[in-house]
């Protein structure tokens, strides 16, 4: 071994020496942390628990509702034993997690029981003019690529349900959720317990 050699290699044991004692200065930091800020972390470290307990948590409601606080929780707690602490304001923003995930489970729930009050609407291969309210736009992906999946409802709580590949109607009624249409009924499905109506060739009435 050459003196280069020989000082490259006591570089690099110098180096991981130094690395070494970094993360164990930032791993003590970071415990003290969330030692001095229990109250508040320990929301993080319940939702870590929680998601970790059951393989199948993944396809509980639970889940589903909330996936943002999960998954937020998990990359907080990351950066919490990455750079040895967490800002005020993110604490902050973690003390708001309980009612903010109790606020939309309680919403999907309400939205479920409205949903169940639906019945089928009109005769398929019919048109009809629809007073609507849009509840929800999702772009979902499908064997055929991305497409918008709309939900609407009327006065009667009646559920319909709108496909469409290049049509945003919530867009195209300027970001209004009151709409009101001309729409042919394609079919009547029940899914879930749930009644729907499946509508197409939608045409916005001004």
């Amino acid at each position: 071994m050459t003196k280069l050699d020989a000082k490259y290699q006591d570089e690099r044991y110098l180096n991981a020496i130094t690395r070494y004692k970094i993360a164990n200065a930032i791993k003590s930091k970071a415990n003290k942390f969330l030692k001095d800020n229990i109250d508040t972390m320990q929301i993080v470290l319940d939702l870590i628990a929680e998601r970790n307990f059951d393989e199948h948590f993944y396809t509980t409601i639970e889940y589903k509702v909330n996936s943002f606080y999960y998954d937020v929780a998990k990359d907080l707690h990351n950066n919490l034993f990455t750079y040895g602490k967490l800002t005020e304001k993110q604490l902050d923003f973690i003390s708001t997690f309980k009612s903010k995930m109790k606020t939309n489970i309680d919403n999907y729930y309400n939205n479920q029981n409205e949903k169940l009050q639906s019945n089928y609407f009109g005769n398929v291969n019919e048109k009809y003019d629809l007073q609507l309210t849009i509840k929800s736009v999702k772009e979902i992906e499908t064997q055929f690529g991305y497409t918008f999946k709309h939900e609407l409802i009327d006065t009667n709580k009646n559920l319909f349900i709108y496909f469409s590949s290049s049509k945003n109607l919530l867009e195209l009624n300027d970001n209004k959720n009151d709409i009101k249409i001309n729409a042919k009924i394609k079919a009547h499905n029940e899914y879930n317990d749930i009644k729907t109506t499946i509508i197409k060739l939608p045409k916005i009435i001004k």
